[in-house]
């Protein structure tokens, strides 16, 4: 049987200090070596990191996506606003106008348009793109009817 003669703890050389130091340091990487196996190898924790980074970057592309929308929305609700502005002054006008008439101004008195004619407006309001494109197609079917009638 082969027997390793252990040295007395006194009587240490500088070879011995050596390979002690170099055991531990191996013991210290080899400790790091496993650490880094058991995580690699441990899968449910490896899919739990992949679907945080993924949660993580679509939360950001999301959040930019909403930024831009909104961006792009405002745009175009400024854009609907300042369409409607000359519609709005031109039936201002045009109102004013049919007002002169007493056959208009009996229809414009009565409670129940005028009930309709606030409604209409607040609507314009809220969403004015609507009433921007109802007042661009109400004159193309305008300019339809007046070319057809003057064949």
């Amino acid at each position: 049987m082969n027997t390793v003669r252990r040295p007395d703890a006194g009587s240490h050389s500088p070879d011995v200090d050596e390979l002690r130091a170099d055991i531990a340091e191996t013991r210290a990487e080899l400790g790091d070596t496993v650490q880094a196996l058991a995580a690699k190898s441990d899968v449910k924790e490896r899919a739990k990191d992949a679907a945080e980074s993924a949660k993580d970057s679509l939360l950001e592309k999301a959040e930019t996506a909403k930024s831009l929308v909104a961006e792009k929305t405002e745009g175009a609700r400024a854009k609907a606003a300042e369409a409607v502005a000359p519609v709005a002054d031109k039936a201002g006008d045009l109102m004013a106008k049919a007002n002169e008439d007493p056959r208009v101004r009996r229809v414009v008195n009565n409670p129940r348009v005028r009930r309709m004619a606030t409604e209409i407006r607040a609507h314009a309001r809220q969403r004015p793109y609507v009433f921007a494109a109802a007042a661009v197609t109400a004159t193309l079917l305008a300019v339809i009817v007046v070319r057809r009638r003057r064949r």
